[in-house]
């Protein structure tokens, strides 16, 4: 079913450069927001400072061993930061349901 709806514009750019460039964008984004948390940078949504290189990563201008190992590199550093950084190892669920029911009344 997914051959049926896939993008085919998509595919071909895909198998051209042997890699999924939107896949591996989101992930680079996920990365960089993951490693903005654990600096106590908060949650940033608004990329700004990686756009051009999420775009270049779209477009396929990076060659596949070169954007898998700047991943490898970026989850290293990630993961070692997480050691460090000083958010809590669980959510506080009373809390957090609270928030969604002042901001479901808050509509």
């Amino acid at each position: 079913e997914w051959v049926e709806k896939r993008n085919p514009i998509r595919y071909e750019s895909n198998l051209k450069s042997n890699y999924d460039c939107k896949n591996v964008m989101h992930c680079v984004r996920l990365l960089h927001m993951g490693r903005e948390l654990a600096e106590g940078k908060g949650f940033n949504v608004v990329r700004t400072w990686d756009r051009d290189m999420l775009l270049a990563i779209r477009n396929h201008q990076y060659e596949y061993e070169e954007i898998m190992k700047y991943v490898e590199d970026l989850y290293k550093t990630m993961q070692a930061l997480i050691t460090t950084c000083t958010l809590p190892g669980t959510v506080d669920r009373d809390k957090i349901n609270a928030l969604l029911i002042q901001a479901r009344q808050l509509v």
